[in-house]
């Protein structure tokens, strides 16, 4: 599907709807807009939209794709707009529905999880390229990397950045799930921890009550979640983190 696209950021009636670390997202003409700010490189909104588009295919609930090209001189994604509010935006306004929005974050990932991640690429790579970028002592990389070597593999979805802000309640309370860029296969688990290591911003409370929740409803055990904990924690090391996540990853890594 094409959509005239306007050749300047901000121009032809763009709305910024959205400012994150790596992109902004405007609305136009009923599409959303990613622009990418921290890179000139194509491809990179080239593999996202790969990424997104399969994802899609499978019938998971992903936004579809129209178009990649440039943006006032950034790499651009053109997609389809989801109409709604994230579950954080609910959060905001009414903390006292947190157990319900856990509930909803876990219903959603448990479908990824049973769905096949056949072509996706292979979490592990990614989770071995995360050790060896963190900025952690090489006795700790090669104690993790031992562990992740260890742990069994698998083929569910893992989407790789599975928190509030990236699922969207839509009207008629459906959920749309958004953001894409680092979905993978690999083990379900393994996705959860990250999960949990992302919430653990939310608050410790926030990510043990998801914690809960995802080892009720998937039947996991405690500790098969805590073995993968360590490494996901190690491996967003290498991520852009501020002083605060920093502590708290290194804490997670401890424990």
């Amino acid at each position: 599907m094409h959509r005239a696209i306007p050749g300047a950021i901000g121009g032809g009636g763009m709305r910024l709807i959205g400012k994150g670390a790596q992109a902004d997202i405007f609305l136009n003409d009923g599409c959303a807009y990613k622009v990418y700010t921290q890179t000139e490189e194509l491809r990179e909104a080239l593999f996202e939209a790969l990424l997104t588009q399969t994802a899609r295919d499978a019938g998971l609930n992903a936004p579809g794709i129209f178009e990649v090209k440039r943006l006032g001189g950034k790499p651009c994604v053109v997609m389809e707009f989801i109409r709604g509010e994230t579950l954080h935006g609910i959060l905001s306004r009414d903390p006292a529905k947190l157990t319900e929005m856990v509930g909803l974050l876990v219903d959603e990932q448990l479908m990824l999880h049973r769905a096949d991640g056949t072509n996706f690429l292979p979490l592990r790579d990614k989770l071995e390229d995360g050790l060896a970028r963190a900025r952690i002592d090489g006795a700790l990389r090669e104690s993790l990397r031992s562990r992740l070597l260890g742990l069994p593999d698998g083929t569910a979805v893992c989407h790789g950045d599975f928190h509030f802000l990236n699922l969207m309640r839509v009207p008629g309370g459906g959920i749309r799930v958004v953001d894409w860029v680092d979905v993978r296969r690999g083990p379900a688990l393994a996705d959860a921890a990250r999960s949990y290591v992302l919430l653990a911003s939310w608050g410790r409370e926030v990510a043990e009550r998801y914690f809960a929740v995802y080892r009720e409803r998937s039947g996991a055990l405690a500790s098969e979640i805590h073995s993968w904990i360590p490494i996901a924690a190690a491996a967003r090391l290498c991520e852009n983190v501020d002083a605060r996540q920093r502590t708290l990853l290194e804490e997670l890594i401890r424990n």
